[in-house]
């Protein structure tokens, strides 16, 4: 089982202009995943932080608009651990997004 965690951050016009978020936080924390889990996830992802997947590398949703408040709210998930389990990550971060890396 992989470890993950979720964050999001909420972005307004007033946020935007101060160059910070309204709001962040976590969705979850050190979750247990199992690799097919982690591969179903990744479909509610478009980015990775990273040109090339890497150890750090996490992934971004594109953000979801509140048009009543014009808000805007993206989600990350994170791996956390175990370090032995890394290499599942990175196996299911490169079938997500087609790469060789």
């Amino acid at each position: 089982m992989l470890m993950l965690s979720k964050t999001y951050q909420i972005a307004t016009y007033e946020s935007a202009e101060n160059g910070d978020y309204a709001e962040d936080g976590f969705e979850f924390e050190n979750e247990l995943f199992s690799f097919r889990e982690l591969v179903q996830a990744l479909d509610d992802y478009a980015e990775l932080s990273d040109s090339r997947i890497g150890p750090r590398t996490w992934v971004s949703s594109y953000p979801e608009t509140d048009y009543r408040t014009g808000a805007e709210t993206t989600y990350n998930l994170h791996f956390v651990g175990p370090e032995s389990k890394r290499k599942y990550w990175i196996k299911a971060l490169n079938l997500k997004f087609n790469r060789k890396d």
